[in-house]
């Protein structure tokens, strides 16, 4: 048995990822709102097996349709699989020294490590986020034990302006909600009725907007009164 709610969500985090490999790997600029082409989700949107006998695994396949589509620079959806498996195993091991030369810009980067971060396994309700995959009869198992709290947030910010700003950190928990998403603000409203604008860096929309209308804790940096630039957020 698992929580129903701990098991999709981290499918629709796999998707989220999914799509945005993609969407990296064929030199798209990263998309901040819209809707993820219609050619691109028909295929290489995530379709799911049952889940295999006395357990919560599931097989994953790529797309609806055995014929995919031809992209540029692509064959099939292997890549896109080998290339996720592979960043997720150096999110795991707090390689993210590597995980920058493979994800050169800084966005993508930004958003597949946030996106990891909610894959990951919590240590209380998940203790581990398996994924294997299968090349000519052989395995190749990649098990992500790494705790989400253990995933550093400075990757979100520069480590430079971080130091400098250290006296200015700090933390709230308060219900989430949209603010002005043209200029990347979010609100964040306190028990006690107090307002935070919250600043969210380029690249982790697809995070914040998981948690609308949720308690969250975050933590970040008060660069004014009631202002803070986002370092992490977390369920509260």
């Amino acid at each position: 048995m698992a929580k129903s709610v701990e098991v999709f969500d981290r499918i629709n985090i796999f998707e989220k990822i999914t799509l945005r490999t993609f969407e990296r790997k064929t030199g798209k600029p990263f998309r901040e709102k819209g809707n993820v082409a219609k050619e691109i989700k028909m295929n290489f949107q995530p379709y799911l097996s049952v889940p295999r006998a006395a357990s919560i695994a599931f097989t994953i396949r790529l797309g609806g349709n055995y014929e995919q589509l031809k992209f540029s620079g692509f064959e099939n959806s292997i890549e896109i699989i080998d290339d996720i498996v592979d960043n997720i195993s150096l999110v795991n091991q707090g390689d993210f020294i590597t995980l920058k030369e493979k994800i050169k810009d800084e966005v993508y980067f930004k958003n597949f490590v946030g996106l990891s971060k909610e894959l990951a396994p919590d240590g209380k309700e998940i203790n581990l986020v398996g994924l294997t995959i299968t090349r000519n009869g052989k395995e190749k198992n990649v098990q992500f034990t790494r705790m989400r709290n253990d995933i550093n947030s400075y990757v979100f910010i520069d480590e430079t302006e971080l130091n400098q700003n250290e006296n200015k950190r700090i933390d709230i928990a308060g219900r989430l909600s949209a603010a002005d998403e043209d200029k990347s603000n979010i609100r964040l409203t306190l028990d006690n009725g107090v307002k935070y604008s919250v600043t969210v860096p380029e690249g982790l929309g697809d995070i914040v907007k998981k948690y609308w209308g949720e308690q969250v804790k975050i933590s970040g940096i008060e660069i004014k009164n009631r202002v803070v630039k986002l370092l992490s957020l977390d369920p509260a």
